[in-house]
């Protein structure tokens, strides 16, 4: 016997498929598709009600790690969201998706091989032979290998949570038969406008409030916005599988609503349909070539005014184009599953809890690696109804068990039903409590029916593990997948389940472990194997600083290396891309200047053909501190606020007294009071002679030296030198240190990748190359209009000196505004104490501690007491990563030639220099340090090791 129902799609008229005699024909966007319009970042739906319309609003989630989380911050976070259930008046969805994620559009950063479409007519884009291979290509195809061995580990999943809110609207049905024969089509038109817009409102004060609250328990909120975003987000849920392999374009969905936009000859026709069916049918090859937005037609434009364009116009149950375009073609209702097109969903109802659980029990569930779609639907009911029944209930319950007393030992059951039905009414009658109607539906999607029952078995074999009781939804599949769609109603009254407040909070639904900006570099994979992909220039990210601790050889540094190797690779990638297609490029569109005190990042300027600037007493490349901040943007060129002088003036004092200031035995000096007055005078004299002043106009002249400032000190035009500030500044200008400041800035900010090499600066004099460096970006960085990462490996040695803090701290504080991401390295958490940089830093990585400054790190940190246990054992390679998103743990991943390039370990490099079998790796190893950083050999070494093969076993880094 037949037990499924075909839902043909509705076009036109029901031509197709006819129904019996006697039976009305059902349509996909009756009885399934429910949006009409989205106007105003709401969702507007056909309702139940003939004639009526519900507004939905979908704020999208960000979950936090419940199980990072203290004993006492979970049942802080319980306690927040008992109080909101307990507060809430209406209904509302919480839909988790745990959907495929899609690896190509990450991975297509990383590789050249795509096809480049052009107009017709385009020339063909023509391709130097000098950059049919860049040195670092491999090294992108190989990431790009990387990405395939973690899907062949397991399947990668993008986890999302979604929070509905609905308004019903006014019902036409609520006016009376007069009043709807005597109303004017316009005046029709003001009504729904206004009961449209009354709904908006209450929506906005709904998405205030619940913002409010979910924010106090650590979750960050936004909502979901535009046309394409609530358009795409709706056909998601419909029909999952053609969302992924044929999004909607944004042309398509921009054109909903609009009147027909016809070019050529019916332009001229004045767009007149008979001419075009004339037209069409004398020249059918010319009405292929012919452009016409084939949608149905819209309605007119609308005067300006109180009713704008935005104002959904929506008449009975007809359909509308929106509609019509995220409708599947067809759906049949099976008695166990439904079949959308060639997709089969099946939806499995939850109907019973175990009674005792555990905070965030449904974690487990949340970790799966399977992709579903859960919803949760929240009703509240009445108070004063819940206390009758409830006190009805408590009479029937006494009633049992006196009738028991008579000779019978009283029923354990009824005696704990008696004792919950006394202190729910108690707290109900407070308000401490609410009752909820809660129902759980997990809906699963497979490209065949073998596939849905394998996915389905499974998910039962989890949920009877976690002592839930759950079934299909069978001969009920429709309402069930209707209950699943973001409408904020469920269809399936008799699923769900009462609850009080208090259980509901224990079903805690904002869990996520993952990270994932499609936009963004990988930096790691969860213990559960989600990807971790962040995009530190994300305008959800408040800034691109970064700060990193951990001691000695647990991967600091390996880690920075590879996230400035994806992120030059990324930027590379696109710029070569747009040079293929003869877009306008500027130049570099990234760069990363690196601080580096060992001599290890050098390669990575090699590869991307940048240059390695060493600074030394004896070499030929100068950084001159007087170097006035050259801004890149014309109208902040124009537009000045402040004194720049006198702005710089600050920061040499702060070089000053670190080259100058008598040390004590802990490191730490200060010039005196005296000393830094005669300075100041000293230095804008010293700028006044060579006629710079605050008078910007005259910034472009050309600084004065060190030695500069010597003559003027020496001359006593400003003072007399009565603490010996000379004798202490002539060995910068005469004395063996003065090749440092011997010559006017030599340097520039060409390429890719920059590396300062202050290797061979002796360790007196390492935090003043620090600070010349982090000067010098900062003087060529101003209102910067490219991103650029700064990497300042063993920050410590320039925080060791109290200017030299300062000047570290305001450095990254005002990074931000000019485009700078600064990266901070160090093994001592103690020197950032009482420092404002972690504060200023969005991002916080966290490698293992010795246990005596786990206290501090807690402290500096907030971190709860499982996160200070998780810090204590992490391994190598692995770390916390503390956003302001999120608060997870990760593993570092890197492919073979990522850690190849990236590696330190003595041992390795021994082994890859002295073993046969890694002759390949000895000749990349020998090109990256050549001094010379040829490409050619370069890429003929990467080219070599390509082909020869990696050692998986030995150099896999994770």
């Amino acid at each position: 016997m037949k037990t499924h129902l075909v839902i043909p799609k509705h076009t036109t008229k029901p031509t197709a498929s006819k129904p019996r005699f006697g039976q009305k024909p059902r349509w996909v966007q009756e009885e399934i598709v429910k949006a009409r319009a989205i106007a105003h970042n709401v969702l507007c739906l056909a309702s139940e009600t003939p004639g009526g319309f519900d507004y939905v609003t979908v704020l999208q989630v960000e979950g936090i790690c419940y199980d990072l989380k203290g004993e006492e911050e979970q049942q802080l976070i319980n306690e927040l969201y008992q109080a909101f259930l307990a507060s809430l008046p209406y209904d509302i969805q919480i839909l988790w998706r745990v959907l495929p994620l899609d690896i190509q559009q990450y991975g297509a950063q990383f590789t050249l091989k795509e096809s480049i479409v052009s107009h017709p007519g385009a020339p063909e884009p023509v391709i130097d032979a000098d950059e049919l291979q860049e040195p670092w290509e491999p090294v992108a195809a190989d990431h790009a290998t990387l990405l395939s061995h973690l899907g062949a580990q397991r399947t990668l999943l993008e986890r999302s949570l979604y929070l509905l809110l609905r308004v019903e609207g006014t019902p036409r049905s609520q006016e009376s038969v007069l009043q709807r024969w005597t109303q004017t089509s316009r005046s029709k038109r003001i009504s729904q406008a206004e009961a449209f817009e009354q709904a908006r409102m209450e929506l906005n004060v709904r998405v205030r409030e619940v913002s409010r609250l979910l924010s106090n328990m650590g979750l960050t909120v936004k909502q979901v916005e535009g046309m394409r975003a609530l358009t795409r987000f709706y056909s998601s849920c419909l029909l999952l599988t053609r969302h992924q392999q044929a999004p909607l374009p944004d042309e398509v969905i921009e054109s909903l609503g609009r009147p027909l936009d016809v070019t050529g000859w019916l332009a001229r026709q004045k767009r007149s349909t008979t001419a075009a069916a004339y037209f069409f049918e004398q020249n059918p090859a010319e009405a292929q070539n012919t452009l016409l937005l084939s949608q149905a037609p819209g309605p007119a434009p609308r005067r300006k005014g109180r009713h704008s364009t935005q104002e959904p116009r929506i008449v009975g149950r007809d359909f509308t184009q929106l509609a019509d375009l995220v409708s599947p073609a067809g759906i049949s209702i099976e008695r166990d599953c439904v079949r959308i097109e060639e997709e089969y969903a099946r939806v499995v109802v939850v109907h019973h809890l175990p009674r005792r659980v555990h905070a965030g029990w449904l974690k487990p569930l949340a970790d799966l690696d399977e992709p579903m779609e859960i919803s949760f639907h929240i009703h509240p009911y009445q108070s004063a109804q819940m206390i009758t029944q409830f006190r009805r209930r408590q009479m029937e319950f006494e009633s049992s068990m006196l009738a028991s007393r008579k000779g019978n030992t009283p029923d354990p059951h009824t005696q704990v039903a008696a004792a919950d039905v006394a202190s729910l009414i108690t707290k109900l009658a407070s308000g401490e409590e609410r009752m909820l109607d809660v129902s759980m539906h997990i809906l699963l999607r497979g490209t065949s029916r073998r596939e849905l029952n394998e996915r389905t078995r499974r998910l039962l074999s989890i949920l009877q593990n976690m002592l839930l009781v759950a079934r299909p939804a069978l001969f009920e599949q429709e309402q069930a997948f209707c209950s699943c769609l973001p409408h904020v109603r469920n269809h399936l009254k008799s699923a769900g389940m009462l609850l009080n407040s208090r259980s509901a909070s224990a079903m805690f639904p904002f869990l996520s472990n993952a990270l994932y900006h499609s936009s963004g570099i990988l930096e790691g994979v969860t213990p559960a194997r989600d990807l971790v992909t962040f995009d530190a220039w994300s305008r959800d990210v408040p800034n691109a600083n970064r700060i990193v601790l951990g001691p000695p050889g647990w991967g600091k540094s390996h880690a920075v290396k590879n996230g400035v190797l994806r992120l030059a690779l990324k930027y590379a990638v696109a710029q070569k891309k747009a040079r293929r297609e003869r877009e306008e490029t500027p130049g570099t569109n990234f760069q990363a200047i690196i601080v580096d005190p060992e001599g290890e990042y050098g390669y990575l300027s090699r590869l991307f053909g940048g240059s390695v600037i060493r600074l030394a007493p004896g070499s030929a490349q100068h950084l001159n501190p007087f170097d006035l901040p050259t801004s890149q943007n014309s109208e902040h060129q124009q537009v000045e606020h402040g004194d720049r002088l006198a702005d710089h003036v600050q920061k040499l004092h702060s070089l000053l007294d670190i080259m100058l200031a008598d040390r004590t035995p802990d490191g730490a000096g200060r010039l005196s009071a005296e000393e830094k007055g005669l300075l100041d005078r000293a230095l804008f004299e010293t700028y006044r002679r060579v006629g710079i002043t605050s008078d910007v106009r005259t910034h472009d002249r050309q600084v004065p030296l060190m030695r500069d400032l010597y003559q003027v000190l020496e001359s006593g035009i400003c003072g007399p030198d009565t603490s010996g500030l000379l004798q202490r500044l002539h060995r910068f200008v005469f004395g063996s240190l003065s090749g440092l400041f011997a010559n006017q800035t030599n340097v520039n900010l060409d390429g890719r990748v920059l590396v300062f090499d202050i290797h061979d600066l002796e360790t007196e004099l390492r935090p003043v190359g620090l600070f010349l460096v982090s000067n010098f970006i900062w003087t060529q960085s101003f209102h910067s209009t490219i991103p650029r990462q700064v990497i300042i490996d063993e920050a410590a040695t320039l925080m060791q000196y109290e200017s030299g803090a300062l000047f570290l701290e305001d450095f990254v504080r005002r990074a931000r505004k000019h485009y700078i991401g600064v990266t901070v390295i160090s093994q001592h958490p103690r020197i950032f104490e009482h420092s404002s940089i972690i504060a200023n830093c969005a991002v916080h990585v966290l490698m293992r501690q010795d246990a005596s400054t786990l206290d501090l790190m807690r402290e500096m940190f907030k971190l709860s007491t499982h996160e200070v246990q998780i810090l204590r054992r992490l391994g190598v390679g692995e770390a916390l990563f503390l956003t302001n998103e999120k608060r997870l743990q990760l593993a570092f991943e890197a492919s073979s030639l990522e850690h190849i390039l990236a590696s330190t370990n003595p041992r390795e490099l021994a082994q890859w220099r002295d073993d046969p079998r890694y002759q390949h790796i000895d000749q990349l190893l020998e090109a990256l340090h050549h001094p010379q950083g040829e490409p050619a050999i370069l890429r003929a070494a990467l080219c070599a090791l390509a082909e020869s093969g990696y050692p998986e076993s030995e150099v896999r880094y994770a």
